[in-house]
C-alpha cells in the first residue's frame, strides 16, 4: 500500500536554496541528480498484505545506503492499526506524533538492508510499515518514495495470525534478538565487510588451556552482536563446538575482533593478551573447518584447512571457500594474507611460524 503526501518543498531542494544563498563559488549537482539519490524503500517483508508470525522480522531494503543514526521507532514505525483511519495514523507518524515499537534495528549489505526485531511478541491484529521521510540517506538526502512528488513515506501493511497462520514471510532471526533488557530500541550498525583473518588451532601441550586463537578482522565499529563461529569436523560435517557472540561486540579501531579461549578452570582469562572476548573453545586440529555465520545464519565466511573430505556441513552451509588451506603444524596459525578474500583459501590464508593475535 503506498499512500500519497501533500506535495511539498523537499529537504534535498531546500538543501540547494541554502547553498545557492550562502556559499559562493559552489559548484551544485543538478536537482535532477538530487533527487534521483534520494532513497527509496525497493522491499519490504512481511509483504504488503501478508500474513505473518507472531515473531515476524521486518526485513526493509533500500535504494541508497542509509544513515543509522536517523533510524528510530518515529522515523521507522511499525504500528498495530487501530479503529481509526489509516491516513490519519500515518500523517501522525509522518508528523511524529506517533512512536513505532520498540525493538532492534539490524543495519547491514552496505547499510541498504535494515532488520527490524521487535522487543515484544505482536499481537493478532493488523500493522502498518511507515519509514518516513525523516530517514535520511549517508549523502543526507531524504527518503521520498515518490522522488519528485514529495516528500512521500513508504506504507505497507500485514496481518498478525497465530504461528500457524504465518512463518511464510518472517524474514527470518529470532524475536527480540539483541534487544536491551528494558526493552529499548537498539540500532546496530552491521559491518559491511569481516571476515576471518587468523587461526591458531593447534598447540604444544593442551588446546583448551587458554592458548588458541580466532581472530576476525572487518570493517571499525561494526556491530556483531549475535554472530556465531561454528566449529565443524571435516570428516563428517558435524558442529564439534560453537563460539557465541555476545551483545555490544563491536570491531575496535584497529579494525581486528580477536577471539581468545580460556585457561581450564579459570572462566574469562586466557593466556593469550588482549582479547576482545574469551571463552571456552577447542577447535580440531585438521583436517577441519570454521564457519563465521551472522545473527540470522547466513554464511559470512568460511576456513577450511587440510584434505578436508566434505565440502558441505551438516548445517548445510560451506565448510571452505574453493580449495581449503594447508594444515598447520603445531605452535604455527593460518593467517590471512594482508587482509585479502578471493574466495580461496588456498590463496587467502599461509602458515604462519608465529602466531600474530590481536596484530594485523
Amino acid at each position: 500500500m503506498r499512500v500519497n503526501g501533500k506535495p511539498k518543498v523537499g529537504a534535498a531542494v531546500a538543501a540547494v536554496m541554502f547553498l545557492i544563498c550562502g556559499c559562493g563559488g559552489f559548484v551544485l549537482p543538478p536537482i535532477d541528480s538530487l533527487v534521483s539519490r534520494q532513497p527509496q524503500v525497493l522491499s519490504v517483508r512481511p509483504e504488503d498484505g501478508s500474513v505473518a508470525a507472531l515473531d515476524a522480522v521486518v526485513e526493509m531494503e533500500f535504494s541508497q545506503p542509509i544513515d543509522v543514526a536517523t533510524l528510530s521507532p518515529r522515523t521507522l514505525a511499525i504500528v498495530k492499526l487501530q479503529e481509526s483511519s489509516g491516513e490519519e495514523l500515518i500523517d501522525d507518524i509522518v508528523d511524529g506524533g506517533v512512536r513505532g515499537m520498540e525493538g532492534t534495528y539490524d543495519l547491514d549489505e552496505g547499510g541498504r538492508l535494515v532488520l527490524f526485531r521487535a522487543a515484544t511478541s505482536y499481537e493478532e491484529g493488523a500493522y502498518l510499515i511507515v519509514a518516513t521521510p525523516s530517514i535520511m540517506s549517508r549523502e543526507m538526502l531524504p527518503l521520498n518514495q515518490e522522488p519528485g512528488m514529495g516528500p512521500i513515506p513508504f506504507v505497507s501493511r500485514f496481518d498478525v495470525g497465530d504461528s500457524e497462520q504465518g512463518g511464510s514471510d518472517t524474514g527470518g532471526g529470532s524475536n527480540g534478538e539483541g534487544a536491551s533488557e528494558d526493552g529499548a530500541t537498539v540500532v546496530r550498525n552491521r559491518p559491511a565487510t569481516v571476515v576471518i583473518n587468523e587461526l591458531l588451532y593447534d598447540v604444544p601441550g593442551s588446546d583448551t588451556d587458554g592458548q588458541v586463537f580466532v581472530e576476525l578482522l572487518g570493517d571499525v565499529g561494526g556491530d556483531i552482536s549475535g554472530y556465531n563461529i561454528y566449529l565443524i569436523n571435516g570428516d563428517d560435517g558435524v558442529t564439534k563446538d560453537t563460539i557465541r557472540i555476545p551483545d555490544g561486540s563491536i570491531i575496535p579501531d584497529d579494525g581486528v575482533f580477536l577471539i581468545a579461549d580460556a585457561m581450564t578452570g579459570q572462566q574469562g582469562v586466557s593466556r593469550i593478551p588482549g582479547a576482545d572476548l574469551v571463552d571456552n573453545f577447542d577447535p580440531q586440529n585438521g583436517p577441519d573447518c570454521v564457519q563465521l555465520v551472522d545473527d540470522v545464519e547466513d554464511l559470512i565466511d568460511a576456513l577450511g584447512y587440510g584434505d578436508v573430505p566434505v565440502g558441505t556441513a551438516e548445517n548445510g552451509l560451506a565448510c571452505y571457500e574453493a580449495q581449503p588451506a594447508p594444515d598447520a603444524t603445531s605452535g604455527q596459525s593460518l593467517s590471512r594474507i594482508d587482509g585479502v578474500d578471493t574466495d580461496n583459501n588456498s590463496v587467502d590464508f599461509h602458515v604462519a611460524d608465529m602466531p600474530t593475535p590481536g596484530v594485523m
